[in-house]
């Protein structure tokens, strides 16, 4: 995972902070003054990340 943070952009790197912690998509979306759909593709782009890295091990 740290790997997968440490390839992240700023915005991907807060989103899966708030994803974390317990906050919904929505409120993320709240919290960060963005669309839903800004979100969710942050959310795919770290899980393709995280994906190729466990591939690669």
């Amino acid at each position: 995972m740290e790997r997968v943070i440490k390839n992240s952009s700023r915005f991907e790197r807060q989103v899966l902070a708030l994803i974390v912690t317990g906050y919904s998509v929505e409120h993320v979306c709240r919290k960060l003054n963005c669309k839903k759909r800004q979100v969710q593709s942050a959310l795919s782009r770290s899980r393709n990340k995280l994906i190729k890295i466990l591939a690669a091990e």
